[in-house]
């Protein structure tokens, strides 16, 4: 179960966190020499020529832009609660509970309002509730994690790029492709506004193709704006994701084959613009079947994650 698990981990944080994705890491750079290294770029309206987000309707009257406030210098402290239950094919289940913890700080602002970010892991650790059968291996395999440095440029619309992160603190080779695989999970923690005015009753989509650990898929967010009070924004958020069959390399050198992938979930965030903060808790359901060696027999994995993100002025 674990060999799996761990493919389809990356999925799931990747989907938990608004199934954002973006270029594939540079593990060998710094934060701050990719920070400076990346190019500057417009205001993200378009990705390959496609808005990232599309109105669904725009609400009511009146209608007001969303963007977020960034300073440069401003730190955050970003701390998740992750608690991920898995089963197979219908079978007892493992509960693997985590908590982690990242700072985080604007090294830039430019003239358009993006900044340049720079973060590392501060602590990772198993939290009661547990599963004893996983526990001490998990705890084996994360060592390093807590070491993890990332870089990214975030704009006032929430759009993220230039993403970089160095894993070379990871020791366990497996976790060290997971993690390289899932990194705009680690970076993209915010809610993507949309380019034009909107109002209460708001709806707004992004959809992205997506490859995490391997696996190439389809993830759309739909987002629903609930309330406005001055900074502060409460909105909702329905996840979905697909993929196609696939051929996938196993961390432990073997390959199989992906029969199916679909996943769901729900959640909600609120949102302070300015000083920048937010508090999320998300809610997502995985069920993936595979098949290895060329067997004729499947297996389906079910992963449900319950996830709780806290952003915070230092």
């Amino acid at each position: 179960m674990l060999k799996q698990a761990w493919t389809v981990l990356g999925v799931m944080v990747c989907t938990a966190s608004l199934g954002c994705a973006g270029p594939q890491p540079r593990p060998t750079d710094s934060p701050e020499k990719a920070a400076k290294a990346a190019p500057a770029q417009e205001l993200a309206g378009s990705s390959g020529g496609k808005p990232p987000v599309l109105v669904i309707t725009p609400g009511q009257e009146p209608r007001q832009l969303l963007r977020y406030v960034h300073r440069k210098d401003e730190e955050f402290l970003v701390s998740v609660r992750h608690e991920m239950t898995m089963a197979m094919d219908g079978g007892p289940s493992v509960t693997i509970p985590m908590l982690y913890e990242a700072t985080q700080k604007n090294l830039s602002v430019d003239a358009g309002g993006a900044a340049r970010r720079s973060g590392r892991y501060a602590k990772l650790e198993l939290i009661p509730g547990a599963d004893p059968r996983v526990a001490q291996a998990m705890t084996t395999a994360l060592k390093g994690f807590e070491r993890v440095t990332f870089s990214d440029r975030i704009d006032s619309q929430g759009n993220v790029s230039n993403v970089s992160v160095d894993v070379s603190a990871i020791e366990n080779e497996r976790l060290r492709t997971m993690v390289a695989g899932m990194q705009d999970a680690i970076t993209d923690c915010a809610m993507p506004w949309p380019l034009e005015p909107v109002g209460i009753g708001a709806r707004w989509r992004r959809t992205r193709q997506v490859k995490a650990n391997g696996v190439a898929m389809e993830q759309t967010a739909v987002m629903s704006l609930v309330e406005r009070q001055g900074n502060q924004v409460d909105t909702t958020i329905e996840i979905s994701q697909h993929a196609d069959p696939q051929m996938l390399a196993l961390p432990d050198g073997t390959s199989a084959e992906l029969v199916s992938l679909k996943g769901s979930g729900k959640g909600t965030w609120h949102t302070v613009l300015d000083p920048l903060s937010f508090e999320s808790k998300s809610t997502v359901i995985v069920e993936t079947t595979m098949r290895q060696n060329q067997t004729e027999s499947t297996t389906t994995l079910t992963m449900q994650i319950a996830l709780t993100m806290r952003s915070t002025g230092k």
